[in-house]
Formats: structure tokens, sequence, C-alpha cells
């Protein structure tokens, strides 16, 4: 399924009603699912992997540039960077316009690296005109782009693909194992559930896990064996070890990667077994 992210200043009222009456409206309006964006659809994971992974794996970004906060202009720069010129639709209060009458040099303004491009403005006063403009203008960018070939048609054809193995490393006098994520699209929802600690260790603790969101390359520490005999052999090694991580990617779709008799396999799955939100958190 097609998505829209936003990208605008968080935690300020006039901008918060901005985009439950306005932005989110225009983009329901032209066929998206309501609006991702950071604050309401993160997985309690890294920000900035969370922020990487909704820029990549959405069609449609609007970026707004009001009070010109810099982590907006810096997000709108990594899309950039990504060729996601055409997904991107900027837009920015209109006192924030030379051209306003209300414009006040020395205050707020669009800096000069993004003033060249095409830029709506709107008027606090005529949300409805925004509201209609807006809507408009994403519904032209989503022909554009399945014009081009480049729209998602449906979230299973994604090729940004999530994968999370264990690496084990040896830490101190322990065994630690780390879920690292070995695919080309970020993994969010992460749930370590050991099934089996093995012969060589124990653990606490067993239940599931919830763990932070992985960018692809990104590893984090998910286990450690707490009374280890012999800390020179692996953990995973162990035949009698099982474990299981659950994951989704930005687009919905969930994935597992399941250790048992020393080897692992990776496959998508229709339905979670290990919801987050049913994790324990420690």
């Amino acid at each position: 399924m097609n998505q829209a992210f936003v990208i605008m200043q968080i935690g300020n009222l006039d901008l918060d009603r901005i985009f439950h009456e306005v932005i989110n409206p225009a983009v329901i309006a032209a066929g998206l699912p309501t609006a991702k964006r950071i604050d309401k659809h993160n997985e309690g994971g890294l920000l900035k992997n969370e922020i990487v992974a909704f820029i990549e794996d959405s069609d449609i970004i609007i970026a707004d540039l009001t009070n010109e906060r810099p982590n907006c202009y810096l997000e709108v720069g990594y899309a950039m960077g990504r060729n996601k010129f055409r997904n991107v639709i900027l837009l920015a209060r209109e006192d924030h316009n030379p051209d306003s009458p209300n414009y006040r040099p020395g205050e707020n303004k669009v800096h000069f690296d993004l003033s060249g491009y095409d830029i709506l403005f709107w008027d606090a006063n005529r949300l409805e005109a925004f509201q209609t403009e807006l809507k408009s203008r994403i519904q032209k960018r989503l022909n554009l782009l399945s014009s081009d070939g480049r729209l998602r048609s449906d979230k299973s054809q994604g090729i940004r693909r999530p994968e999370i193995i264990f690496v084990d490393e040896k830490t101190g006098n322990h065994r630690s194992l780390y879920a690292k994520n070995i695919g080309t699209g970020p993994a969010i929802n992460i749930v370590r559930t050991i099934m089996n600690p093995g012969d060589l260790t124990k653990t606490t603790p067993n239940e599931p896990l919830p763990l932070p969101a992985l960018g692809p390359m990104d590893q984090l520490y998910a286990y450690c064996a707490t009374f280890p005999p012999n800390d020179s052999v692996s953990i995973i090694d162990d035949p009698n070890f099982k474990a299981v991580l659950e994951y989704d990617d930005t687009l919905g779709n969930h994935f597992e990667t399941s250790y048992e008799r020393r080897t692992y396999s990776i496959s998508p799955i229709a339905k979670r077994n290990f919801p987050v939100d049913q994790a324990a958190r420690v």
C-alpha cells in the first residue's frame, strides 16, 4: 500500500492543528491511508532509523518548513539525497514567503538552499483552499510517479526487506548475542524470544523481549549467557538452542528468523505470534 510521511515541527499546537485539519485530510482525500508522522507512528526504536525508514518507504513526503526547524531541513536533504525529489512536496506558512505582505526580514523564512523549489505557501485564514491545493499536488505526484514506474503498487513488491540474524560474541566472561539486520530495509517492531536457551546457557528473562528498530547493517545487544560453563562455545552452536526473532518492515509486512538445530531460516509470515505490544519490557 502506498503511504505518505509528514516532516514538520513537532509539539507546536498551531502546526498540530494544520496536520489534523488540513494535511492528513488532504492525504486521505488523495486516496492514501492516514499520513505517518514520527511522533505518532514510531515504534520505540532509534528515531533516526525510523525516520530514515519512513523516508525510504513513503511514496509521498510532505515537508512543512514552517519555523525553520533544522531537523526538517536535514530530513528533506536526506530524501533528496536519495533521489526522491519527485516524492517531496514542500510547504511553509505564507509569512515565510518574501513576496507576502506579512513577511518580516530577519524573522522566519525558507532558507536559500530550498527557496528555489516549488513551495506551497499556506494561509491560516484560508485552510480550505490550502487543503484543496495540497490534495491536487499529492494526486499529481502520484500520477507522475505511477507513469514513471516509481510508485509502489503493493506493499509486497518492496525490494527493501529486513533480515535479522544473531551474531554471537564473547564479552568478558560471557557469551552474548546481538541482533543484526543484514537486509536491505529497516526493521521495526522487533521481538526476541528464546524458546530453549540450550544446555550451555541460562538467561533472564526468556520471555518475549522487544528490541529497538534496526536499520540495514545495524546491530544491538539481544541476549546474554549468564552462567556459561565454557565461554569459548558459541550459544547458537548448541544443538538445543531454539529462538525466534519476529519483526516488520515499515510497510506492514511481517518476518521471522527462527533458530533451531544450529541453523536459522528467514521467511515472511502472515501473522505475528509475538506482537510487540504483548512483549515484556525490561
